[in-house]
C-alpha cells in the first residue's frame, strides 16, 4: 500500500513537472512572460479570481503568435495538442493577440461571454413576459452557481453556453413572426449558431437542438414550408 502511494505521488510529481515545462514552453513560444508569474500546481492555475489553465494557455499562446498557421497548427510541428474543438480557442487567441499574454486576456472574453449570456436571456423573456419577467431571469442566470463558476475559467462552456442561448433567442425571434423570410432568416442564424456550439464542445453543442425544434413547431405563428 505504502509503495503504490508513493509511486502514485512521484507520478503527480511528473506530471505537474511537465505540466509547468510544457506551460513554459509554451509561453516562450509566444515571446511572453508567464501568466501570473507562474504555474499553479498540474492544474496551472494563474489567477487570483479566475483561472486559465496550463495546457489551455499554452495553446492560447502558441496560436495567437503563429500568424497564419495558428489557427489550425497551435504549435510548430503540431507539437501541443488539446482535446477540444476549436472555437473557444479562436477567441482567447484573438484576445491574446490584441492584448498580450495574461490571465486578464485570457479570462476577460469568459466574463464578456457571461454578460451575453445574461443579456440575450433577459431580451428572450422580454419579450413574451415583459421587462420585469426578463430582468427576474437575466439575475437568476447571474445568481447561479454553476454560472458564477463557468465564466471564471479558459474552458469552452463560457461559449457554449453563451452560443446556445443565442440559438433560443433566434428562436423566440422567429416564433413571433408572422412573416415567413423574417422567420427563416432567424432559424437559419439558429442553425449556424448551433453549429458553432458543435465546434465548440461537439456534442454538447446539439443538446439544445430538439427542444429548440420543438418549441418552433409548436409554437411558430408562420410555417417555414
Amino acid at each position: 500500500g505504502e509503495h503504490r502511494v508513493a509511486v502514485g505521488a512521484e507520478h503527480g510529481r511528473r506530471y505537474a513537472t511537465a505540466m509547468a515545462l510544457e506551460y513554459r514552453q509554451g509561453c516562450a513560444i509566444a515571446g511572453a512572460p508567464e501568466p501570473g508569474g507562474a504555474v499553479g500546481g498540474a492544474s496551472g492555475s494563474v489567477a487570483p479570481t479566475g483561472s486559465a489553465t496550463g495546457s489551455g494557455a499554452v495553446t492560447v499562446a502558441s496560436g495567437a503568435t503563429l500568424a497564419g498557421q495558428g489557427f489550425i497548427a497551435p504549435a510548430a510541428g503540431n507539437a501541443i495538442t488539446v482535446d477540444k474543438p476549436p472555437a473557444s480557442l479562436w477567441v482567447m487567441a484573438l484576445s491574446v493577440r490584441l492584448f498580450g499574454l495574461s490571465s486578464w486576456s485570457l479570462l476577460v472574453p469568459q466574463a464578456l461571454m457571461g454578460v451575453g449570456t445574461v443579456g440575450l436571456t433577459y431580451g428572450a423573456v422580454r419579450r413574451w413576459s415583459g421587462h420585469a419577467a426578463g430582468l427576474l431571469a437575466g439575475l437568476i442566470v447571474t445568481m447561479t452557481p454553476v454560472a458564477a463558476l463557468m465564466f471564471r475559467f479558459d474552458n469552452p462552456d463560457a461559449m457554449l453556453v453563451l452560443l446556445m442561448t443565442a440559438a433560443a433567442y433566434a428562436v423566440v425571434r422567429a416564433v413571433e413572426t408572422t412573416r415567413g423570410r423574417v422567420a427563416l432568416r432567424w432559424m437559419l442564424g439558429a442553425g449556424l449558431l448551433i453549429g458553432f456550439a458543435f465546434l465548440t464542445k461537439m456534442l454538447q453543442g446539439l443538446l439544445v437542438l430538439p427542444g429548440l425544434g420543438l418549441a418552433y413547431l409548436v409554437a411558430a405563428r408562420f410555417s417555414l414550408k
